[in-house]
């Protein structure tokens, strides 16, 4: 027998939060030695969209300033980081 959880981001159900890009993760999420690019080996992030957007900040060649100060951001503000906007304000992209 199949099972699948469906996923509603504005759901009602409490447990469906747990789902979220923007929920934090326990003892934050830290990135194996064996990922697949370099620069996100060992670092930790307190939720799954900032790993996220960090990685697309370290493959886009983002200054270390940058991706310190992403962990520091709310998961939201986090995700405003990786917009095209973002990116378009930056010398470095």
């Amino acid at each position: 027998m199949n099972s699948y959880i469906l996923f509603h981001s504005r759901g009602k159900s409490e447990d469906s939060k747990y789902l979220s890009n923007f929920s934090v993760v326990e003892n934050g999420l830290c990135i194996e030695e064996s990922y697949m690019i370099e620069e996100m080996r060992g670092k930790c992030f307190p939720t799954i969209e900032h790993a996220f957007q960090a990685t697309k900040l370290v493959i886009s060649n983002a200054s270390q300033n940058i991706l310190e100060d992403l962990n520091e951001k709310d998961a939201k503000d986090a995700k405003s980081m990786g917009t095209k906007t973002f990116f378009k304000k930056r010398s470095w992209y």
